[in-house]
């Protein structure tokens, strides 16, 4: 089980990573496509 721990815990990692800057790059295409106006 160690074995197997040591090689899915980089790959989580990576996928958690990836999802995250999936993520990530959505919520900034919405902002771009709905821009909130901001006045102070």
């Amino acid at each position: 089980w160690v074995i197997l721990t040591l090689y899915d815990v980089p790959l989580a990692f990576r996928g958690y990573v990836a999802a995250t800057q999936e993520l990530q790059r959505l919520i900034v295409e919405h902002d771009q496509n709905h821009p909130q106006v901001q006045n102070g």
